[in-house]
């Protein structure tokens, strides 16, 4: 059933034509539902008295406006979305209380389904293909010429089992491209795709293969769902619409089956250098192989890179990937740009004066960071030194900024004597080992979402969760529940810690936006604000965050301003553990709030870490300092030469503090 998993996916590329008229006066509600009485009589044999009770809301949707109406009529409830200047329900759903008994057969379905259609749609129904869902009693009708869908334009009908009624109706529709366009447009792309995959990657689409097409602004987006000849296989292909290049090749599997190497490293890099050559492109002619990586147990991962006089560029890269069990390539993907200027070569620093100022220069941190395990997501705990990365520009010789044109010297911070304010707001608690109930848990995060959401909400959703990392942070026990209004204007989530009742995770949505956003808080103000929401929910951990921010573009995204704390024991940062918190620009409210945080961790002690000086030696003796090209912050125009400190094959920027073993971005050993 549709229901509302397609209330969400609301209609992104529906009628530009819509647009005309759009600074004209809106209709008043009661004219509003007058035209949706007048529609439901006509085209879907509802009979709805003027008398009823309707919520009527206007909103936007992309770049147009739609109605939201929602009512209900003895046991059944309606729900529609009609476009605010067409008068077009795009969007049709009914329910009944109880659930259908199954009275028409599938086939009578399809008739009821046909002709409701082609009354309301005639002209849409001429373009389609039929396409029966798999319960017999969903049908969706989708734009297609030559065998390829064109995607973003369909019609989706329900049939009630039992009446024979629609219970929910659909359409997406771009009437930008005429149908005779559409035709020339599927021709060509279905040839071009097709002789793609047979000559680059001996891939035979057989006649009866639907191919799925989304057209973005610069490129296709290509899909072959189901391929006769390779079952539980999908294809994803992006081409250049100017060019007609592959820029993307993704071949993904359905095995079910244990998959078992039958293609060593060796013999799969020959595989991906003769696909390179084939290739025959101007960028293909222009690479070398930088790395192999490994992708789990399924693949092989062949980087290649721009060579500019004999130097790196990896910014214009070529990756190859290749089956590990039948040689296949599986996905192939070019990022490139020809508009880049490049530096020469003249008076470039050489590697021994290169290598001294990155010895002088280099910093090692250490920290504390947590290595999870299957069994405890928490995992054990390590003192690990991270080197600092820079790069000193080539014929200059002086570090550079990585960030740009980065504001400095902007931050925030809270003192001392406030965190000890703070920490002292916090209330004496007894310890107890009984927990939060089902009970306690609903009545805690319903007085936290009415202390944090303005409107009339409730909970919708309420679970249990245990030894949970599903949500990108340690939760060991949770009660979880999803809140919204009656109107779905706003949801969100809420996760509170089963032991202590701690907000763990607050997110929030709001659909009804009829305002412009506005930057009506400065980051500063909002960083006072996010101290405060600390104050509030997390007092007792403010002598454990750092609490100096510094301002730049990573902090301001969009309509928000995003702080982010991280935890410090013993005065080294602890990297898992951290509160977030994202705000409205515009309104300072929440819309993201995160806490996670290990209660109890046993951490080594920090005295028994090496000596900065020892851990900076093995950092220097196994990297190499590299001479290549890079653009810097906003200026993708031009790439300068730099040097930078590069860890050799199997080793990495990180070292354990303890035996100065290297490790892996998750904390592990490289190598065992």
């Amino acid at each position: 059933m549709r229901r509302r998993v397609f209330l969400g996916l609301l209609i992104v590329t529906l009628l530009l034509s819509c647009i005309i008229g759009y600074g004209e006066m809106k209709e008043s509600k009661e004219e509003v539902k007058q035209k949706v009485i007048e529609i439901l009589k006509k085209d879907f044999n509802v009979d709805v008295s003027e008398k009823e009770n309707m919520k009527i809301i206007l909103r936007e949707e992309g770049y147009h406006e739609v109605w939201d109406i929602a009512f209900k009529k003895e046991d059944v409830s309606y729900e529609i979305e009609m476009d605010a200047n067409t008068k077009r329900i795009v969007i049709f759903e009914e329910k009944k209380d109880e659930m259908e008994v199954e009275k028409i057969t599938k086939q009578e379905a399809r008739n009821i389904a046909d002709n409701f259609v082609k009354k309301i749609n005639e002209k849409e129904k001429k373009e389609t293909r039929l396409v029966e869902n798999n319960d017999g009693y969903t049908f969706e009708y989708k734009r297609s010429a030559n065998q390829v869908d064109f995607d973003g334009n369909e019609i989706l009908v329900e049939i009630n089992k039992e009446t024979g009624k629609v219970n929910y109706y659909r359409i997406r529709w771009n009437d930008t491209v005429s149908y005779e366009e559409m035709k020339k447009i599927t021709k060509e792309i279905r040839e071009y795709s097709v002789a793609y995959l047979k000559d680059y990657f001996n891939i035979e689409i057989g006649k009866g293969d639907i191919l799925s097409l989304l057209r973005n602004k610069d490129e296709y987006d290509i899909y072959f769902w189901e391929i006769e000849k390779i079952p539980n296989a999908a294809i994803r292909m992006e081409i250049d619409k100017d060019n007609k290049k592959i820029l993307n090749f993704n071949l993904s599997k359905n095995i079910e089956y244990k998959r078992t190497k039958k293609i060593e490293k060796k013999k799969a890099q020959k595989i991906a250098d003769e696909f390179i050559k084939k290739m025959d492109s101007k960028e293909s002619r222009n690479v070398g192989l930088q790395r192999i990586d490994e992708n789990g147990e399924d693949t092989y991962c062949f980087i290649y890179v721009r060579k500019i006089n004999g130097l790196d560029f990896d910014e214009n890269r070529i990756i190859v990937e290749v089956d590990k069990e039948d040689g296949k390539i599986n996905g192939y993907n070019i990022f490139w740009d020809d508009t880049v200027q490049f530096e020469d070569l003249e008076d470039t620093l050489d590697h021994n004066k290169a290598q001294e100022i990155v010895k002088n220069n280099m910093k090692v941190n250490l920290y504390y960071k947590g290595v999870a395990r299957e069994d405890n997501i928490f995992g054990e705990k390590k003192l690990v030194y991270k080197v600092n990365n820079f790069l000193i520009d080539a014929k200059k010789g002086n570090i550079l900024d990585l960030e740009g044109e980065r504001e400095k010297e902007r931050y925030k911070d809270v003192s001392k004597e406030e965190k000890e304010k703070i920490l002292k707001s916090v209330p004496i608690m007894e310890k107890t080992n009984k927990g939060v109930t089902q009970e306690e848990g609903i009545k805690i995060m319903r007085e936290r979402i009415k202390e944090l959401v303005h409107g009339d909400v409730d909970l919708t959703f309420l679970g249990f969760t245990e030894n949970d990392d599903s949500w990108g942070m340690k939760i060991k026990k949770g009660w979880v529940g999803t809140y919204g209004t009656k109107d779905s204007t706003i949801n969100g989530d809420i996760i509170i810690d089963a032991e202590n009742g701690k907000v763990i995770v607050f997110t929030k949505e709001e659909y009804n936006t009829n305002q412009e956003e506005e930057n009506n808080i400065t980051w500063e103000e909002g960083y006072d604000k996010a101290i405060q929401i600390i104050k509030k929910y997390y007092p007792d951990k403010i002598m454990h965050l750092d609490t100096k921010i510094e301002y730049d573009t990573f902090n301001e995204r969009g309509s928000s301003y995003q702080y982010y704390f991280k935890r410090v024991e013993n005065g080294l940062e602890y990297a898992e553990d951290d509160v977030l918190i994202i705000l409205n620009k515009n309104d300072a409210d929440i819309k993201l709030l995160e806490c996670d945080w290990d209660e109890n961790p046993v951490l080594p002690d920090k005295n028994k870490a090496m000596a900065k000086e020892k851990a900076k030696d093995i950092f220097f003796k196994n990297c190499d300092v590299k001479l290549h090209y890079e653009t810097m912050g906003k200026d993708k125009d031009t790439a300068k030469l730099v040097y930078e400190l590069i860890p050799l094959e199997n080793k990495s920027e990180r070292i354990d503090g303890i035996n100065g073993n290297f490790l892996n971005y998750k904390g592990e050993e490289i190598g065992f």
